[in-house]
């Protein structure tokens, strides 16, 4: 059938239907029912087979539900079977998979960018286009790679990993520095650009910290430069 040749369906997967109508881009409830046992002789209405509501589930076309497969010939592809399905969380889009398992977005890159395919699909980026990690979705100067490494959001131009400020006083030097919650950072220090970086501090920050705050000797006159590097 053409729905086969479309999609691709493997030869030994069975092809149930006909099925009426269509399922709506804009959202709607689904459900799912399987029958029971069929009614004996000995009931009111024998020979008829009840069904039994197994799951049902009512999707939309606009966040919290991936909003990329709204007319675009991506599916909604739910991630854990074993998870509530009326959860937008528990569902990605992606190419349809008719007949095979479902995308595994949380298992690797498939085009090899760097950025993980989940990542990508939950920042309305294409996990198959390995450019994107070399664009500025939010234009705030920093890749989507940069974004997805130092954990900010590469649709916010206010959210990216920069030292916020730099104040001097006579002897002091204090740096206030944007961060992501779980990750490590060093603070580095250098007389010279071209090198020779000695270590000011090394840090893990906490669920929900968004800043941190270091202090340095400072010398008047004396040239000095400072650096942070995300570690992991």
């Amino acid at each position: 059938s053409r729905f086969i040749e479309n999609y691709d369906v493997p030869d030994d997967v069975p092809l149930v239907g006909p099925f009426g109508g269509r399922l709506s881009n804009g959202g709607e409830t689904v459900s799912l029912l399987r029958p029971d046992n069929t009614q004996g002789i000995d009931q009111e209405d024998a020979g008829y087979v009840p069904y039994i509501p197994v799951e049902s589930m009512g999707y939309d076309n606009s966040e919290p539900w991936p909003d990329d497969a709204d007319g675009t010939g991506l599916s909604l592809q739910r991630i854990t079977g074993s998870k509530f399905g009326d959860d937008p969380k528990n569902w990605l889009s992606a190419a349809p998979t008719a007949g095979r398992k479902n995308a595994d977005a949380a298992a690797g890159d498939r085009d090899a960018d760097g950025m993980s395919d989940a990542w990508e699909v939950a920042n309305k980026l294409d996990p198959a286009n390995a450019a994107d990690a070399a664009a500025d979705a939010d234009n705030d100067g920093v890749t989507n790679l940069g974004e997805f490494l130092s954990g900010t959001d590469p649709n916010d131009a206010n959210d990216r990993f920069i030292i916020e400020s730099i104040s001097v006083t006579a002897d002091r030097v204090a740096i206030t520095v944007y961060v992501s919650p779980d990750r490590r950072y060093r603070v580095e220090t250098s007389e010279t650009v071209a090198g020779g970086w000695e270590l000011l501090a090394e840090f893990t920050t906490e669920a929900g910290q968004t800043s941190a705050k270091f202090e340095s000797n400072a010398a008047l006159g004396q040239a000095r430069f400072y650096r942070v590097v995300l570690v992991e």
